[in-house]
This record gives C-alpha cells, sequence and structure tokens, in this order.
C-alpha cells in the first residue's frame, strides 16, 4: 500500500460472501473511506455494517463515510421475517439501523445523541412497501410504538427537534414551538427547521441589542446597514454569511456595550463571505469568544481580506484564521477584481466599445446594465 492508504476489512461474520471468502478487504485512499454492499451464498440481505459483530456497536449504511480510525466492520444479516429500522438525525446526518419482526411492535427509542440546545420531540415515520412506494405513518414519540405489517419492505423515521431555549432578540423572548417555528419582524425575520435543528435567521437593516440563538444558526446579512449594540451569540455552531450581489453590499457591526463582553460568543463560528464586518469586543475580552473555551474557527479568505487589532492602544494589522481569536477587534474589506465587459462590435451609449468594472469577488453583475447597443442593421 501506498504512504496515507490502509485496508478496511468486512467481515461476513458467520456466513460467506459471495465470492467464498469469510471477510474482505479495500484499500482506503486519499479519496475518502465509504462501507459498501457484500452479497451472502445463501441470499441473505444485508442491512447494514456494524463496528461489533453483535451489533452494538456503531452502524453504517451502505455508501456512507466511514471514520478513519475504523479498520473493521462486521456484516448485520437481515432475520427471515424481518424489515430494517433506520433512524435518522438530520443535524449531523447520523443514521442508526436495526430491525424489526413482521407482527411484532416495534418501540420508538430516544436519539443516540442530543446536539447542543436542542430538544428532541418525536419521530416522522414512514415506510417503503412491496411495490418501493413510501407510504406515512405519522407522528410517533419516542417510547410509543408501531406495529411492523408484512406490507412494509423498510421502515424509516426522522428525527424532529426544538430549541431548548428561547430565541432572544433586542431585549424580547421568542418561544420556538411546534406551530410556531416562524418569526417576521421589522429588521429581521427567522425560521427554524424541526429536521436538520437550525435556526436560519436574516438580517435587513436590524438596529438593536443583543441576539441570543438558542441553537446552531445560520445568519445571513441580506440587506442595510446593520448594527448590534451588544454580543450575537449562539449556542451550537454559528453560520455567517453576507448576500452582497448587484450593487447591494449590505453590513454588519458589532459592538459589545459592557466590559469582559464579546462581540460573538460561540463554540464554532463559520465566515463564509463577510466583506463588510466589524466586530469590537468590551474591555478586557475578544472580538470573538467560545462558550466551552474551546475555539474553532472557518474563514473564507478567498473572498475577505481580514484585519484586526488585538487592542484598543494596538495598531490594525492583516490577520489570518489563526489569529482571529486573538484580536479585540475585527474588521473586514472585499477582495476586490477587476472585470473587463467587451460589447462585441456593440457600444455604450457614450461610444465605448468596453467597460471596466470593479467587483468584489463573488459579486452578481447584471451584463443588461452595461448598455451595450449594435448600430449595425441585422
Amino acid at each position: 500500500m501506498a504512504d496515507g492508504e490502509y485496508r478496511l476489512v468486512f467481515y461476513a461474520n458467520g456466513k460467506l460472501f459471495d465470492n467464498g471468502g469469510k471477510y474482505g478487504k479495500k484499500v482506503i485512499g486519499s479519496y475518502g473511506n465509504y462501507s459498501e454492499r457484500w452479497d451472502a451464498t445463501d441470499g441473505s440481505q444485508l442491512f447494514s455494517w456494524n463496528t461489533q459483530p453483535d451489533g452494538t456497536g456503531t452502524s453504517y449504511a451502505f455508501n456512507r463515510g466511514i471514520p478513519g480510525n475504523v479498520k473493521k466492520l462486521y456484516a448485520q444479516w437481515l432475520e427471515t421475517g424481518s424489515v430494517p429500522v433506520k433512524l435518522y438525525n438530520y443535524v449531523d446526518y447520523s443514521q442508526e439501523i436495526s430491525s424489526a419482526k413482521i407482527g411484532s411492535s416495534y418501540v420508538l427509542p430516544e436519539p443516540s445523541e442530543t446536539p447542543d440546545g436542542l430538544r428532541f420531540t418525536q419521530w416522522r415515520c414512514y415506510y417503503r412497501d412491496q411495490n418501493g412506494r413510501y407510504q406515512q405513518i405519522g407522528m410517533i414519540a419516542a417510547g410509543e410504538s408501531l406495529t411492523v405489517t408484512e406490507d412494509m419492505k423498510e421502515i424509516n423515521a426522522v428525527a424532529r427537534w426544538l430549541p431548548d431555549g428561547k430565541l432572544t432578540v433586542d431585549g424580547i423572548d421568542y418561544a420556538v414551538e411546534a406551530g410556531h417555528t416562524s418569526f417576521e419582524f421589522d429588521g429581521w425575520s427567522a425560521y427554524f427547521y424541526v429536521e436538520s435543528g437550525r435556526l436560519e435567521m436574516e438580517l435587513r437593516g436590524y438596529q438593536g441589542s443583543d441576539i441570543s440563538l438558542p441553537c446552531a444558526a445560520n445568519v445571513r446579512v441580506i440587506g442595510g446597514e446593520n448594527w448590534i449594540d451588544g454580543t450575537l451569540s449562539c449556542v451550537g455552531e454559528l453560520y455567517l454569511d453576507e448576500s452582497c450581489a448587484w450593487g447591494e453590499h449590505p453590513s454588519l457591526t458589532i459592538t459589545a456595550k459592557e466590559a469582559d463582553k464579546p462581540a460573538i460568543l460561540t463554540n464554532k463560528l463559520t465566515l463564509e463571505r463577510v466583506p463588510h464586518m466589524t466586530l469590537t469586543a468590551g474591555a478586557n475580552s475578544k472580538a470573538i469568544a467560545s462558550l466551552s473555551g474551546k475555539e474553532e474557527f472557518n474563514i473564507d479568505t478567498d473572498t475577505t481580506h481580514y484585519y484586526g487589532r488585538t487592542s484598543r492602544e494596538a495598531s490594525e494589522n492583516s490577520v489570518g484564521e489563526g489569529e482571529i481569536g486573538d484580536m479585540w477587534q475585527l474588521r473586514t474589506e472585499p477582495v476586490m477584481c477587476t472585470t473587463t465587459v467587451d460589447g462585441n462590435g456593440g457600444t455604450t451609449a457614450d461610444g465605448a466599445a468596453s467597460i471596466t468594472l470593479q467587483l468584489e469577488y463573488g459579486e452578481g453583475y447584471n451584463l443588461r446594465s452595461a448598455g451595450f447597443k449594435n448600430s449595425t442593421p441585422i
């Protein structure tokens, strides 16, 4: 094997694979590690892989990514008269697989893990019938059961969530509950997705105090000048983006209003495209701080320049991803690019055969606005 490669071994676990072997090997390289489908000589149906022979370890479906520390997987064969049960958690795209006997009552469990800031509510259940069509069962709480019928070829259940805390905007608390997951106010809106367990917030000229997000969230700055006089905090991962396009360049300024307070407080921060952002901490704090004390940043330097100061008295310098956590103030500017639009024989109203534009990297431009016209009859 080449450097960086290793073998993942698939065990037939009491049977023989269709090639007659008790195990099979797969060389894993830099392209990634995925589980495969193997058949048995006796026609048994393989419904999952597991890190333990008895199925008590971590289960993996076919064509799912396998962590690099997993070197052995054991086939889990479906017993005659049983159907596979797949439990999906779209928060982290995990999947748990088990089986249930036809004619039995299958009890829905609690999810094996509850993400930060969320509480589990119920399972959305459906099944694939013998004709390959999906049929809805309905909502079932953990601890309740469903009857496994002969028409069921496969049972599926998707976990649904609600935030464990409240959404707080400008000093007002908003409870996110079943049937009340959408909010629309002057300067901001928010929507909670019950299956991905994520809050989507849009800022459109928001001018107010602290914003506290009770779970992992995507915050998009989509219009106007936005000012947060306080702290933007998030339980879980915070994804921040400014939607600059078609000549519109919204901005976000967050200024902590108290000493020892950061501008942004979260465990994991992704800055996707934020070319017009300024973060300023209170005295004795940093612009970005972690709830857990373990900082994790992911920033896009292709579209955004980052500048920072370690204190009010310090000079401003260009900063990289590894330095962001040390900044008292963080400021961004867009990466600019020069674009030339050629009229291809046409000219603008003032006779120009081409125009040169300075655009932000990633910014959209409407070519019709260039105004080229072809004076030659066709």
